[in-house]
């Protein structure tokens, strides 16, 4: 049973690491800047 907790905690850890890394990583990757885009084309939708 403790071996199983372990495991259960490392994996979520792993996720949770895995899924903000992700999280970080693929915003960056875009050529646009994604908040400056949805600001702009809030704030003036003739500019968009």
């Amino acid at each position: 049973m403790r071996q199983y907790a372990i495991r259960r905690i490392i994996q979520f850890f792993a996720i949770s690491w895995g899924a903000a890394t992700l999280d970080f990583v693929i915003p960056h990757l875009s050529p646009t800047h994604p908040v400056r885009e949805s600001k702009l084309t809030r704030h003036c939708p003739r500019l968009s």
